[in-house]
């Protein structure tokens, strides 16, 4: 696969669900080795049996740090309806995304790293901007992405998801 392009998103234009796009058929089951905060790897398939989202983002990302907040009111409030795994790329080890989360009164967000080329290589996208969410399937197959920030606390965003993570 040729070097991933990695970006900051264009627009810090937040949105809601309606962002999220089917992908058609769904690809995979996609997998990526990522670390927790204790530094251990652990591949997305750890998740697998549950639909779940993918939200990747970035310390240097502008459009990133103005959803982060919302990001992590999201997950605290909605944590019964959706798991959200959240994975920095390209941002330091675990301990430099807790200092950050710190710095930025991020409190319930787990902290997840990720770099890159491998993380694009094996979900399989030729583009990685940022912020980007994908959601995967309980089988782990991609079935929606939304290549742009996201309006997390955006009225129906709960339910939305949801519907999508239920295929409907």
């Amino acid at each position: 696969m040729a070097t991933v392009r990695l970006r900051p998103a264009r627009a810090s234009v937040l949105s809601g669900v309606s962002s999220f796009k089917p992908v058609q058929p769904p690809t995979g089951p996609l997998d990526a080795s990522i670390e927790n905060g204790k530094g251990e790897t652990l591949a997305l398939s750890h998740w697998r049996g549950k639909p779940l989202v993918v939200h990747f983002w970035a310390t240097w990302c502008g459009p990133c740090l103005t959803e982060l907040p919302q990001l992590d009111a999201f997950v605290a409030a909605h944590a019964d309806v959706v798991t959200v795994v959240p994975v920095a790329i390209g941002s330091g080890t675990g301990a430099q995304v807790q200092a950050f989360y710190a710095k930025h009164g991020v409190k319930t967000l787990p902290v997840y790293t990720g770099k890159a080329q491998p993380v694009a290589d094996a979900l399989k996208l030729d583009d990685l901007g940022l912020p980007m969410s994908i959601i995967l399937d309980a089988e782990g197959r991609l079935i929606a992405r939304a290549d742009n920030g996201l309006t997390w606390q955006a009225p129906g965003m709960a339910e939305g998801l949801a519907r999508i993570l239920k295929g409907n």
